[in-house]
């Protein structure tokens, strides 16, 4: 609504003829009349007023979605998310859960380290000591909670992080078929598994 009303101030601005108006003028001026300047001047500040618009728009979507997609570096520094930090990792609570209990281990030098793709051989300390720290907080909770700790094939988030994730998919945020096979299927790596990617 925002936009809309931008781009509303900008066409008022222009102070065009009614429209009634503007189709008289459209079809009675003639060719050589100084009004048909002023009429393309018009046409003209419309069409940038709509280009901006469009340029504009356009640009605001790509910066929502870099900041989705890079949302896990802001939830690093929120101190109500974290759960454990050390040299290495971070550890949060999952803002949307798709369970009682979903965490995400994230590593803290986690420059160009997007996906599993991402990872060489020398990584594979950094992914057992994710694992380690993922299976001590899930020992928190109750032992006759399941647990899986994995990584999504295709994330939608950056940087890299592991999910500790209760099995039992209790949760508001699980709302669609795409969620629940996110973590039931061949799209979720289970972290044990990492090493033979290398």
């Amino acid at each position: 609504m925002k936009d809309f009303n931008r781009f509303s101030s900008e066409i008022m601005c222009l102070s065009l003829p009614p429209i009634t108006s503007i189709i008289d003028m459209d079809s009675h001026i003639a060719s050589d009349s100084p009004l048909n300047d002023h009429w393309d001047v018009q046409q003209m500040m419309v069409m940038t007023a709509m280009k901006r618009h469009s340029t504009d728009t356009r640009v605001e979507a790509k910066r929502a979605s870099n900041w989705w997609t890079n949302g896990l570096l802001s939830a690093m520094k929120d101190q109500s998310l974290v759960v454990l930090k050390d040299d290495l990792i971070t550890i949060i609570e999952d803002k949307y859960p798709k369970s009682r209990h979903h965490l995400l281990v994230i590593p803290n030098k986690n420059s160009g380290m997007d996906s599993v793709d991402d990872l060489t051989a020398s990584d594979v300390q950094l992914i057992d000591h994710m694992t380690l720290k993922g299976k001590q907080i899930s020992q928190q909770f109750d032992g006759s909670v399941e647990f899986r700790f994995g990584f999504h094939r295709i994330p939608s988030l950056k940087p890299l992080h592991l999910h500790v994730i209760s099995q039992d998919f209790d949760s508001k945020y699980l709302k669609t078929k795409k969620h629940y096979n996110s973590f039931t299927t061949k799209f979720f790596i289970d972290s044990k598994s990492n090493v033979h990617l290398f």
